[in-house]
């Protein structure tokens, strides 16, 4: 599929898209969830113990990309 940000429904799929993804992190945080972002030195390297976290404390943390998986 071209690439063509302009073209109204390829606007209308993200926005339904972030719509989406905004929805369910809302109704994650409604049921009590928490996420917030890690510093680079606590950051855990195993996704299991990530999900482990998650359904144990209803906490995960992220890792921002820019403070160690790109360049730039």
């Amino acid at each position: 599929m071209p690439h063509d940000p302009s073209d109204p429904a390829v606007q209308e799929a993200y926005q339904n898209l972030i719509d989406q993804t905004m929805a369910q992190y809302r109704a994650l945080e409604s049921a009590g969830y928490e996420f917030y972002f890690a510093a680079p030195e606590t950051a855990t390297a195993n996704p299991w113990d990530d999900m482990r976290e998650l359904r144990k404390h209803k906490q995960m943390s992220g890792f921002p990309t820019e403070e160690g998986h790109a360049s730039g």
